[in-house]
């Protein structure tokens, strides 16, 4: 994990805010995997705070960031997780509606960030 926090400061000098946000939220899931919940969290602000910049939610794969940030919220039960599941769907929704080729909008759905993208807007409680 040293390594994703010296790549997340060495993104931040570079001045790429979706390549580093990629990389705290990849980060904030590997912590949560270790059991180390707070520490997660605290990446999570990070991120959060990114967001709320309207930086978009990744480089490499777009959204993949909304997905790791609901899923360590999800886990700490915290309220903003639905917040970040209803900017998982407008992300979804946008990106899917700016492919007007029909083969290659399924291509799109198809793949493991948008199907997981579609996942955690289904958790949007009204």
């Amino acid at each position: 994990m040293p390594l994703l926090r010296a790549t997340a400061v060495r993104l931040a000098e570079l001045d790429v805010p979706p390549d580093r946000l990629e990389c705290l939220s990849v980060l904030a899931v590997a912590l949560l995997g270790e059991g180390w919940l707070r520490e997660a969290l605290e990446v999570v602000e990070e991120v959060l705070a990114g967001l709320d910049l309207a930086v978009e939610p990744g480089a490499v794969e777009p959204g993949r960031v909304l997905v790791d940030v609901h899923r360590v919220l999800a886990a700490a039960g915290d309220p903003r997780a639905d917040d970040v599941a209803r900017r998982a769907a407008e992300h979804l929704a946008e990106r899917t509606a700016r492919i007007r080729d029909a083969t290659l909008r399924r291509g799109y759905l198809s793949t493991a960030v948008a199907r997981e993208l579609g996942r955690v807007a289904g958790t949007v409680r009204t």
